[in-house]
Parts: structure tokens; C-alpha cells; sequence
């Protein structure tokens, strides 16, 4: 699983259509999601606490993960969309970054090759 990680959502090279991107990115939030609740749980249960210091440091390494696995994706999806992986920083901006989220769910891909590689409907990614 880790190595799939690394081959299919931490990386910034190549397009990612509509559909994959759907899929990745709510394994990857799923997973990690899943994690840092379980890990928060645990350490709730090791402090005997449900607050604290350890707590907030155990959601903060388990969210960095999920942040930089879907910001990669983005930036995978921009490139389908012909558009610079620095788009992704449409996301820190309050009501863009849900309309530009929504175009990364619907927009259609450029069709053939781009500047960032060849279409991944048509290379069978």
C-alpha cells in the first residue's frame, strides 16, 4: 500500500483525469482520516486525556500527509486541465477554493497530449 502511495499520489508529474482524481483523493482522505482518529483515540487512551498537547501533535502528523497527498493530486489534476500545479494555491483562499474544487470535479480534461504529458484516458492510466 505504501509503495502505491508513492507511486500514484505522491508524485507532481503526469495528468490525473476527473474520475481518478474522485477516487484518490477520497482513498487518501479516508485512510489518513481513518488513522487519525484511530491514533487520537489511542493516545486519548495512553494520557487517560482528551486534550493536550500530544493529542493536537498526533492530529497535526497524521493531517500533513493527507494535506500534501491531495495537494499533489490537485496539481496532477491541473495539469490535465493544462493549467500550472500552482493553481493549487486556489485552495487557501476562502469561496474559490470551493468553486475551484468543483471545477477539478467536473471540468473536462484537455484532450490529446498537453505540455504535461500524454491524455490518461488515451494511454490507459
Amino acid at each position: 500500500m505504501v509503495e502505491w502511495m508513492k507511486q500514484n499520489v505522491f508524485v507532481t508529474e503526469g495528468r490525473l483525469n476527473r474520475l481518478k482524481y474522485f477516487k484518490y483523493t477520497l482513498l487518501v482522505s479516508l485512510i489518513f482520516g481513518m488513522l487519525e482518529v484511530v491514533l487520537v483515540w489511542l493516545m486519548s487512551k495512553i494520557t487517560g486525556s482528551n486534550d493536550g498537547m500530544m493529542l493536537s501533535l498526533v492530529y497535526f502528523m497524521t493531517s500533513l500527509p493527507m494535506f500534501f497527498g491531495n495537494a499533489m493530486l490537485t496539481v496532477r489534476r491541473c495539469h490535465d486541465l493544462n493549467m500550472s500545479g500552482g493553481f493549487v494555491l486556489l485552495y487557501v483562499i476562502p469561496l474559490v477554493n470551493l468553486l475551484f474544487g468543483i471545477y477539478l470535479l467536473f471540468a473536462k480534461g484537455t484532450v490529446g497530449w498537453n505540455k504535461y504529458g500524454a491524455d490518461p484516458l488515451m494511454s490507459g492510466d
